[in-house]
């Protein structure tokens, strides 16, 4: 998506607020990988071939909030 207005689309909805939640979710998956990895005597290290599937989580949680996307909005549509 390119455009002034597709931008103003994507970052509606408190995007300081998903970049927080990313964070939070990013320390929150990778704990409780070092603890799952911790319980099988696993190596506790967060290797290469981890770290997408932990971002492909994360992103989901942070930033696929579509209900909260669509009233964010819903909400701005005098401002479009």
């Amino acid at each position: 998506m390119g455009g002034p207005l597709c931008n103003f689309i994507v970052q509606v909805g408190g995007s300081d607020e998903s970049y927080e939640t990313f964070k939070m979710e990013w320390y929150c998956q990778k704990d409780k990988l070092i603890l799952w990895k911790y319980e099988r005597g696993v190596e506790c290290l967060i290797r290469h071939y981890d770290v997408f599937p932990l971002l492909k989580e994360v992103f989901i949680r942070a930033f696929g909030q579509v209900e909260v996307k669509k009233q964010a909005i819903f909400d701005c549509d005098g401002y479009l």
